[in-house]
């Protein structure tokens, strides 16, 4: 089993309390910055089921020369729908930025949360000047009915992937009891240490997830969205995002990227995304 450098677990476990600190009153947290970039320029980044941001950190370094990158991380305590999800997360951007123009991107269940966000913001009147949907699906399933060992495989499975750990494939994953998985997980990223707190922190983190996840099941757009548009479907990747033309109304980019729905945010293949939404942008300052 391939290890972590005590480096790499250090920034593991700051990772994973990213995005799950304690509530606030506006019962969410905090935007969190993702690079130095110009002030002028703000790109907002939402959180994918598993609730952190630290996924864009490349991302973010490859655009730092053009945006100013802010993730939203998901509030400690998931309410109970993804309506409500997305009214946290309005009275988060109203709060610390509330004139907008508004530049949105997400990757996977974060396309949905800003699609859903410049949705609410135009209805407002506030302008969108940019959406990013980074292999986000557009049609979910609504009829699934995981088992808490299912929800835990797919946990595993995803922050495995997710982290790039690195990791053996666990044995008997999605059939091992939750506790199992996890503690395989804990001792996967330190090996050679105490991993308890990372076990605790990786609980905490499988419960964000689970819930996350039943917030998106069964998920249609119900309306349009007016805004230049890049819409990143991946080769090796089962989301299908090319339907989310069909509900955006202004100058939309498609593009097909190499690699799988982790890999397209890592280097190298980062590169190509960070090319395709400067040159986005740039098409709007014309």
């Amino acid at each position: 089993m391939a290890t972590l450098s005590a480096q790499r677990r250090a920034s593991l476990a700051a990772r994973l309390r990213q995005g799950r600190p304690r509530n606030s009153g506006a019962g969410t947290a905090g935007p969190v910055p993702l690079n130095d970039g110009p002030a002028t320029r703000r790109l907002v980044v939402l959180h994918a089921v598993g609730g952190t941001v630290f996924p864009y950190g490349h991302l973010a370094h490859a655009v730092a020369d053009r945006f100013a990158v802010w993730g939203v991380p998901a509030p400690a305590e998931p309410p109970e729908t993804l309506e409500q999800l997305v009214t946290q997360h309005l009275e988060t951007l109203r709060r610390f930025w509330p004139g907008g123009p508004y530049r949105l991107a997400g990757w996977s269940m974060g396309g949905i949360l800003a699609f859903e966000l410049a949705r609410r913001l135009q209805a407002d009147g506030a302008e969108v000047e940019l959406l990013g949907l980074l292999d986000t699906p557009i049609w979910l399933p609504g009829d699934l009915h995981p088992t808490p060992v299912q929800y835990a495989g797919w946990f595993v499975a995803d922050a495995a992937r997710a982290l790039r750990a690195d990791v053996d494939r666990p044995p008997g994953l999605y059939r091992a009891g939750v506790e199992e998985q996890l503690d395989w997980l804990a001792r996967a990223m330190d090996p050679t240490g105490e991993p308890e707190q990372l076990r605790e922190e990786l609980a905490a983190r499988c419960a964000l997830f689970c819930a996350n996840t039943r917030l998106i099941a069964g998920y249609r757009p119900t309306a349009q969205v007016r805004a230049r548009a890049l819409v990143v479907d991946v080769e090796e990747s089962p989301n299908g995002s090319s339907r989310w033309p069909d509900v955006i109304d202004g100058p939309t980019r498609t593009r097909w990227l190499p690699g799988n729905h982790y890999s397209f945010l890592q280097p190298p293949e980062v590169s190509r995304l960070a090319a395709e939404l400067l040159e986005l942008d740039e098409e709007g300052q014309r």
